[in-house]
């Protein structure tokens, strides 16, 4: 085979050998392509079964959850010591050890902004792999967006609540009231959650009454 006729060969076989090489995220969790000061990272795996489309769907599921509890752990880390501050400083201990990012509500708007970056098959574990990011900037301007609904649903009710009371009528006063307590602490969990993604966010400078 002559010298020109090998070249490809060879470049094909090289090809092939570096496109079966396992990716550096799959061990170390991290990409060249998402930096970690704008996007969460992880990464998810499933075992081989006889259906290879819902192993590659299960790996892609476990990898958003990664994310997603990457962020709960780091939004509990920030409460926890945001309360510990306050209580070194001898002040009201305004915030709570828990979050509601176990809401569906919360759940369902980080799963929207969550993508699959790459995928891996490994045949000697038989592993599927996938690596997931969450952009963090985007994420926060949802919730910063979701906050806003949230924050005039809480003057709405706290209003309607008030009304009912002057007539009188103080159980649909205390169902207006619970609606609005409601809507203050999903407002109030996605005000921390906005605050860990993008420190540098203006939303949520000012509360609704509680």
């Amino acid at each position: 085979m002559s010298m020109k006729k090998l070249i490809p060969v060879v470049l094909l076989i090289l090809a092939a050998g570096c496109s079966a090489r396992q990716p550096a995220w799959v061990t170390n969790g991290t990409h060249p392509g998402f930096a970690p000061s704008q996007f969460l990272v992880g990464v998810g795996l499933s075992s081989r079964s006889r259906d290879p489309q819902a192993d590659v769907q299960k790996a892609d599921a476990n990898a958003r959850l990664e994310v997603a509890k990457q962020l709960r752990v780091t939004v509990q880390s920030s409460l926890s010591s945001r309360k510990s501050q306050k209580s070194r400083a001898s002040l009201p201990q305004t915030y709570t050890s828990e979050t509601a990012i176990d809401s569906t509500e919360n759940v369902d708007i980080l799963l929207q902004g969550i993508t699959i970056a790459d995928r891996y098959y490994s045949k000697k574990e038989q592993l599927h792999y996938a690596i997931a990011v969450l952009n963090k900037p985007e994420t926060a301007h949802r919730l910063a967006s979701e906050m806003a609904r949230h924050s005039s649903r809480v003057s709405e009710l706290s209003r309607q609540c008030k009304e009912l009371q002057e007539k009188g009528d103080t159980i649909g006063a205390l169902h207006k009231g619970i609606k609005a307590l409601d809507h203050y602490r999903r407002y109030m969990d996605n005000r921390q959650m906005v605050a860990v993604l993008d420190p540098m966010a203006q939303a949520g400078k000012e509360t609704p009454p509680p």
